[in-house]
Order: C-alpha cells, then sequence, then structure tokens
C-alpha cells in the first residue's frame, strides 16, 4: 500500500454512514428532536480509537475474501447484521437499526439524503488526496495503485449519484472493501476486481496518462 494518509473517523465515517445513515445525519436529527438518537451520535462520536478499530476490523474481516460475486452482496449484508447484532461492545449500533424502523417515511428518506451527501464529500476529499498524491508521484506501480483506488472511490460517487437508495446495499459493501484495503485485508489484485465487477468492462489502464490520472476510470 502506497503512502496513502487517512484516519480512523474517516474510515469510520465511511463505514458507517451508508449502513446506519442516522450516523451521518446529525442536522435533520437535531431537528427532529430526538433526544435518545443525540445521545447514541454522541456515544459513537465518543468511542476511542481502539473501539473504532476493533468495530472496523470485524467488519472488514467479513468482507475481506479474494473473490465474490455481486449477486451475493446481500448475503454479506445480511452476514454484517447478524455480526453486529451479536456485539455486546457496539449496542449503540443495534439501537439506531431498531429505532430506524420508528421513523416515518419522508424523515428517513431526509436522513438517508443528507448522510449520502456526507458520504459523497467525504469521498471527493479522498479523491483531492490521491490526485494531489498522483502529480508528485514517479513510482508507476504508486501511481498504478492510486488510480485504481481512486477509480473505486468515482464509482461509489457515481452510484451515489445515480440512486442512492436502489444502490445503498451495493455502496455499503464496495465502501467496505475500500475500508479493507486501506487496511491491507485484501490486495490491489482484489481491489481491481472489485472495480471490473462494477463497471463491467474496464480500459487498461494506462500508467501516466493524463485523462486516466486526472478523471479516473468512469462506468
Amino acid at each position: 500500500m502506497t503512502n496513502f494518509t487517512y484516519t480512523l473517523d474517516e474510515l469510520e465515517k465511511i463505514t458507517l454512514y451508508p449502513l446506519r445513515p442516522i450516523v451521518g445525519a446529525e442536522n435533520e436529527i437535531t431537528k427532529m428532536r430526538r433526544k435518545q438518537l443525540l445521545r447514541l451520535l454522541e456515544k459513537i462520536k465518543n468511542w476511542d480509537d481502539n473501539k473504532k478499530l476493533k468495530f472496523l476490523n470485524i467488519l472488514t474481516n467479513i468482507v475481506s475474501v479474494p473473490y465474490f460475486s455481486i449477486d451475493e452482496y446481500m448475503k454479506w449484508i445480511e452476514e454484517i447484521e447478524k455480526k453486529i447484532s451479536e456485539l455486546d461492545d457496539f449496542k449503540e449500533i443495534v439501537m439506531l437499526k431498531n429505532l430506524e424502523k420508528l421513523i416515518d417515511y419522508n424523515q428517513l428518506k431526509r436522513i438517508r439524503e443528507e448522510a449520502m451527501q456526507n458520504l459523497k464529500e467525504d469521498l471527493e476529499k479522498l479523491l483531492e488526496q490521491i490526485l494531489s498524491k498522483i502529480e508528485n508521484l514517479e513510482n508507476s506501480k504508486e501511481v498504478e495503485e492510486l488510480i485504481v483506488l481512486g477509480s473505486m472511490i468515482q464509482h461509489i460517487i457515481d452510484l451515489i449519484e445515480q440512486d442512492y437508495e436502489r444502490n445503498i446495499a451495493v455502496i455499503s459493501i464496495f465502501t467496505l472493501r475500500i475500508v479493507a484495503y486501506l487496511m491491507n485485508k485484501i490486495s490491489l489484485d482484489d481491489l481491481q476486481l472489485d472495480l471490473m465487477k462494477l463497471s463491467h468492462m474496464i480500459p487498461k489502464v494506462y500508467v501516466g496518462d493524463e485523462h486516466i490520472t486526472k478523471y479516473f476510470i468512469k462506468p
């Protein structure tokens, strides 16, 4: 993995926003004046680094396999939810899922909209970081790695823009795959296979190509 910087907070947010949109919609939750939800959000925000890392490890372990079919992603979502429900140390996440069922459709839609907008903005910040690093790198292997990573992030942004409600399960899984890669749990080859699945057919990457490095591989 090339020298790409990120924080546990960043990884936690992009992991949780699609899985638990309430975490990424603090403004909407504040407007709703739901004190119980706000208390849960505060608890999650105050997790220490060890707890954040433990949570990320548990979830990324589920998706850290060398190959999988997109057709199976719903099984992964079910497995993730089952695992979360068994975690006594992370009861806040379980409670959020249960409370989400009590929120009316229009409010839930606004919550998801805010969470997906925040996820999109956080992913765009990562893209900016990647672009900046590409421009200052001469090592072709590191450039290719960043192109693949940037392309995966761009694809998730595209899924959010296209139809985040329909795509939210896929967004959850592939965001977790990116986090797994950043945590050195899957390889660059695995990430390239993910990219092929998301885009169906990927043109050959010509390292150093100006168009590729500036705009990444588009669907």
